[in-house]
């Protein structure tokens, strides 16, 4: 057998890899969203403290029992994907930046 490739896998496209982290790639963006305690209660049905506790224990600590590379346990496809539409990128392009 005669394996020919053009890739190493270095480039580890649609991977959480430590190379992304050194070297980076592609674009990085912060956002923020910010729910009145008020909203939190009436609408989500919780109160803040909790919230911060879910999110500490389920995108910090969970995460880093498990020894996930960066994600923190992310929906970064969700994330993207508003971002995308909020700037009028197109949409359909997600699966390249996931």
């Amino acid at each position: 057998m005669e394996v020919l490739s053009l890739s190493g896998n270095f480039c580890s496209d649609k991977k959480s890899v430590t190379v992304y982290w050194i070297e980076g790639s592609g674009k990085f963006v912060v956002s923020k969203a910010i729910a009145p305690s008020k909203i939190v209660t009436e609408v989500l049905k919780t109160t803040v403290a909790a919230l911060v506790d879910v999110n500490i224990s389920k995108n910090l600590i969970g995460p880093a029992i498990a020894g996930s590379i960066g994600e923190n346990n992310a929906h970064v496809a969700n994330v993207l994907t508003t971002v995308y539409i909020a700037t009028g990128l197109v949409n359909k392009q997600l699966f390249l930046s996931t």
